[in-house]
């Protein structure tokens, strides 16, 4: 009858009290699990630690320095590829056709794959395009844009160059069935011309159309293009 109070108005309060109560427990609870878990985390970063010491011996100290310029440089290439944009392009040396080609395909020429024009393909056996980049400036690439024709490449080989005739592999892709298909390239690609090779169709065979070729990336004055490469190095 105590607890009841006058008009009956303790009962509530005791309930809320006791609501609080298994609230702050269950605070309690959380908490512990977190410090428990904290603690499992430093111990396995101490060994981890010890473990990597006892690898690298007297370099152990140049570890955490060189971690951080790669972040550092992995953050300013990721930076370029967020800001890219599609790069002018031009194809870099007059084609020769066959004459059969030149009589029953003249529009079937490589200066289509520059065109925005979806009726328009360069269908050939293993094309093999070379492209000058932003009339020949130094341009890091990000990504490479592929819109297939009929029948549709299955491979793409990429070279990079900065004298003419002089080619670098640069990566290989497996394509899709997808008519557009967007490859991303690895590390910080620099270069003033770009070659793209599509050795196969899907069917297996040699022939291959080509609607259009898009690449991504940043123009970059001959400065800042020593100073990337010298940054990645």
């Amino acid at each position: 009858p105590d607890l009841l109070g006058e008009g009956g108005c303790a009962l509530p309060l005791l309930r809320s009290s006791v609501q609080r109560a298994n609230e702050l427990a269950s605070d309690v609870d959380a908490m512990e699990r977190r410090v428990a878990e904290a603690e499992r985390n430093e111990i396995a970063r101490q060994e981890e630690d010890r473990a990597l010491r006892a690898e690298l011996g007297i370099k152990y100290d140049e570890y955490a320095p060189m971690v951080e310029s790669l972040r550092k440089n992995l953050r300013r290439v990721a930076d370029q590829c967020e800001n890219s944009d599609a790069l002018k392009l031009e194809i870099q040396h007059p084609y020769t056709y066959s004459k059969w080609d030149q009589v029953h395909e003249p529009e079937n020429v490589v200066e289509n794959v520059l065109d925005s024009d979806d009726e328009r393909v360069y269908r050939t056996v293993a094309p093999e395009i070379d492209l000058t980049l932003c009339d020949g400036a130094i341009c890091f690439i990000s990504a490479i844009e592929i819109d297939s024709g009929e029948p549709a490449p299955m491979a793409i080989e990429m070279f990079t160059s900065n004298h003419l005739g002089e080619w670098t592999p640069l990566s290989k892709f497996v394509c899709s069935r997808e008519r557009v298909q967007r490859f991303f390239l690895p590390g910080e690609p620099l270069c003033r011309y770009l070659r793209l090779v599509f050795p196969n169709n899907v069917r297996g065979g040699s022939i291959v159309s080509i609607r259009r070729v898009r690449v991504f990336g940043l123009e970059k004055n001959d400065g800042a293009a020593s100073s990337s490469s010298s940054a990645s190095a």
